[in-house]
């Protein structure tokens, strides 16, 4: 027992009396924050119950520090759940007490931590680090000192300090990674504070720890931590490989086996366990048999738990001070906490640093959506039941009915008896109607896709809108839907009812029983999810989320949902929660629009503009090159229109004269896989006849493309979407880039369709508003892949005469740095850039 009022103040004392007789004396859960002397200050109530319990809130605010109920009773005890719940908030800094009735007695169960005071950054200090004579220029040869580098973290102390959100576009050269990693790695050590870094490319990832974290802790000679993240299902799971061990005849298909034992016996001497320990890269549906999943994860009760990979590595993560993470398990980890506070998959964190912001956006739609693919549905039911013409079952089922086999030997029970039968005899052939009609149901969107676009041989998508389903072949898609929906729904009941029996007492069973259970509940789980995404998709209407199908000729199909605008979630989940945002990239900002600032786009589509206006700091540090001395653009403008016929045509001459003018050494950027394959087909062999090595998109992993460009210096890579940005390569290598057309979305991409149409019918202009800033990113991405360093040189060429025809094109080139310019007739383009590569 405590006095009371070590712990509660007295206005709150009387406030929780007041509630606790206003709910005639029955228990109440409050919630509260504690001031600088650790008594609760303020009070909320957040649930009633009766005499006995109160609901117990898992979603609580972050300004929370504190939870009590009251037992009306007068016993102060706590109760299993109680300290249960306790230890769960703990784990979240949050402490808990129980007072009686009259708020005159306490039990505290967890005490309040002391509150440690904030260390501020010295940003001279730190900054001093970086200068001409600091620490890093006597570690590193060639060492340059860049003032926008020292802005940049003078910013980031900043946002430290004061709990500030930091959107700063450092361009090209700045040295990024640095102005937020110093900051950060202070912070930490001096306040025991964890930091996260999150990044959109494994490159930038790994060159962080693999290069910019060894660096600082030779620098600073300070001891700090830092790991790389990555998501559970890059870990093996012990549990899994003792099962496929134990049972590969029935887990394992025969053209598995050599790829399976290849891993079973990479288990035995790998550290982390990680894939990317491996030597080879494993085909997904092999993988997937020993990844582990957190729906099939038995945490304490596993019997692998102390070898567990997963485990081992979030130890690694909640002792460190620097976590290195990926946008992708970034805003995974915030739909999980949007569904509940108390699950994560990171841990607890208060700073945030988002490089490579500018996709913010688009991986959060992606994150807090939901889709259901054919082969996604399949896969669950084959890891239940699959048979091979002419082969023996496979999956969970037929061990499951194995192992009922061998306990009905042990035991003469009749329940075990009619569990195998309707094992055999009833769900298993379930799973093979199943695949049927999931099949059947798929078939209906891809018929429902080609008639609505006859004349499209590639992927098509369409929302989910009235014109959709007024069509004739709606019908059917539903239909089929409806049915499966039911009938998957009937038989994950059938099959939880099994698995439920196996909690009876009177049937004893092994550890790897117990196992097999957990895998079967979790496809049982996965199917129930499938089937409310379904639903939601097909059946459900509301103006907050985008729907839509998608099919390929590959018979490829997928039903997908996202959240129309991610603005609002982004302030709810994101801002509202973390202490500290710095969000950095080289392409942020949007100039050329009198009557808005030069971040209001982004601002407005991450939902900064959500956020008090105190709270935000902004910053743009241009590039330290000489862009008019180092780079000429040409934008020629009499030739044929992107749009018009001819262009096709005359868009070979073009590309064939701009290698020339650079002897290959040249990136050409396209916008569609389309036109890149027509181009490609019809230049290769040319290329090759006078020396030049022909590389495209898609014939080889990137990372091994980028090789064979770098050593190869008179390549020519032919590209798409993910060369636009993110790709480094500095000197005579790449001494042009050639962008074929303005980087606009498709206009039918679902999302880009619903957003633009949203715009519209709110009275604005989507073009202007939306998709030339869209753009404007994009094309800037793509230009900067040219100049990477203070001695490169060569030349843009961007054969789209929109830039110089059309009102919008000086958005586009007011944003680009101040370059040297040529435009306007095509020979004299061609001819300004020779001069300029023959003086270069």
């Amino acid at each position: 027992m405590s006095s009371v009022n070590k712990y509660l103040s007295a206005d709150v004392i009387m406030d929780m009396r007041e509630a606790i007789s206003d709910s005639h004396e029955n228990e109440v859960f409050f919630a509260g924050s504690l001031n600088n002397d650790n008594v609760v200050e303020t009070i909320d109530v957040l649930a009633r119950g009766n005499k006995a319990a109160v609901i117990a809130i898992s979603r609580l605010p972050d300004s929370v520090d504190v939870v009590i109920h009251n037992h009306p009773s007068g016993t102060l005890h706590p109760s299993q759940n109680d300290l249960h719940i306790s230890s769960d908030l703990e784990r979240r800094g949050i402490c808990s007490y129980i007072v009686n009735n009259e708020v005159d007695d306490i039990y505290v169960i967890v005490e309040p931590l002391e509150k440690q005071k904030v260390h501020q950054l010295n940003e001279r200090e730190i900054g001093a680090i970086l200068e001409p004579d600091g620490e890093f220029s006597q570690h590193l040869k060639g060492y340059e000192f860049r003032d926008g580098q020292i802005e940049m973290l003078a910013t980031v102390c900043e946002a430290f300090n004061k709990d500030k959100i930091a959107l700063i576009e450092a361009g090209t050269g700045i040295g990024k990674t640095l102005a937020y990693l110093l900051p950060s790695v202070h912070w930490s050590v001096m306040n025991k504070e964890r930091c996260v870094i999150s990044t959109n490319t494994i490159n930038l990832q790994e060159q962080i720890i693999n290069k910019d974290i060894p660096l600082i802790r030779t620098v600073l000679e300070t001891e700090f931590k830092a790991v790389l993240v990555k998501g559970r299902s890059n870990y093996v799971c012990m549990r899994k490989v003792k099962e496929i061990e134990n049972e590969p005849g029935l887990l394992i298909d025969t053209d598995e086996d050599e790829e399976m034992n290849m891993l079973l016996e990479w288990v035995k001497t790998t550290k982390d366990g990680s894939k990317s320990d491996l030597n080879f890269l494993p085909k997904f549906k092999v993988w997937e048999k020993i990844a582990s999943e957190s729906d099939t994860c038995s945490r304490a009760k596993c019997a692998f738990y102390g070898q567990c990979f997963v485990n081992k590595a979030r130890r690694e993560a909640v002792n460190a001070n620097i976590i290195v993470a990926n946008h992708h398990l970034l805003f995974a980890d915030f739909a999980v906490r949007r569904i509940a506070s108390n699950l994560s998959i990171l841990p607890p964190y208060k700073r945030l640093i988002l490089d490579e912001a500018h996709h913010i956006e688009s991986v959060a739609t992606s994150y807090l959506g939901a889709g259901v693919t054919r082969m996604g549905a399949i896969r669950i039911l084959r890891r239940l039941y699959r048979q091979k013409r002419g082969d023996m079952p496979r999956g969970f089922l037929p061990l499951l009915k194995r192992k009922l086999d061998s306990l009905r030997k042990k035991s003469n029970l009749q329940k075990l008896n009619d569990l195998a039968a309707t094992v055999e005899q009833k769900i298993s052939p379930v799973v093979v109607s199943l695949e049927g009609m999931t099949h059947a149901a798929m078939d209906a969107i891809a018929e429902l896709s080609k008639a609505a676009r006859p004349d499209d041989f590639g992927e098509i998508k369409l929302r989910i809108i009235a014109s959709i389903k007024s069509d004739i072949l709606w019908q059917p898609v539903e239909d089929h839907f409806s049915t499966l929906i039911r009938e998957m729904t009937r038989f994950c009941t059938e099959l939880n009812r099994i698995i439920d029996t196996f909690r009876d007492t009177e049937i004893e069973i092994s550890d790897d029983f117990v196992s097999l259970l957990i895998d079967i509940k979790a496809q049982s789980d996965r199917l129930s999810t499938s089937c409310k995404v379904m639903e939601q998709i097909l059946f459900e209407e509301d103006k907050t989320n985008i729907r839509w199908i998608e099919s390929k000729p590959s018979s490829v199909t997928r039903l997908k949902i996202s959240p129309l605008e991610v603005n609002e979630i982004l302030q709810e989940t994101v801002y509202d929660h973390m202490n500290t945002v710095v969000m950095t990239s080289a392409t942020l900002s949007v100039s050329g629009f009198r009557d808005r600032g030069e971040f209001d786009f982004i601002m407005h589509r991450i939902g900064l503009d959500l956020v008090k206006k105190e709270r935000i700091m902004c910053s743009k540090l241009m590039a330290p090159f000489d862009y008019k001395a180092q780079v000429i653009l040409g934008i020629p403008g009499d030739i044929p229109s992107p749009d018009s016929q001819a262009y096709k045509q005359e868009l070979l001459e073009l590309l064939k004269r701009a290698v020339s003018l650079s002897g290959g050494r040249a990136f050409i950027l396209f916008t569609s896989y389309g036109l890149l394959n027509y181009v490609f087909q019809r230049m290769e062999r040319e290329l090759a006849a006078d020396g030049i090595l022909a590389l495209k998109q898609g014939s080889d992993n990137r990372h091994r493309l980028l090789e064979k460009f770098r050593r190869n210096e008179t390549s020519v890579l032919f590209a798409t979407d993910s060369f636009w940005e993110g790709v480094d390569v500095p000197g005579k290598s790449l001494q042009s880039v050639v962008i074929t057309k303005l980087p606009f979305q498709v206009p039918t991409e679902p999302v880009v369709e619903a957003r633009v149409e949203a715009i519209r019918q709110s009275g604005g202009n989507a073009f202007m508003e939306y998709s030339v800033p869209q753009a404007v990113i994009k094309l800037r991405q793509g230009f900067g892949r040219l100049i990477r360093s203070r001695s490169d040189t060569g030349f843009v060429l961007i054969f789209d005469r929109r830039l110089i025809d059309k009102f919008y094109g000086r958005v586009f080139l007011d944003s680009l740095p101040a370059t040297t310019l040529s435009s306007g007739p095509l020979e004299h383009v061609f001819k300004d850039i020779e001069h300029f590569m023959l003086n270069h």
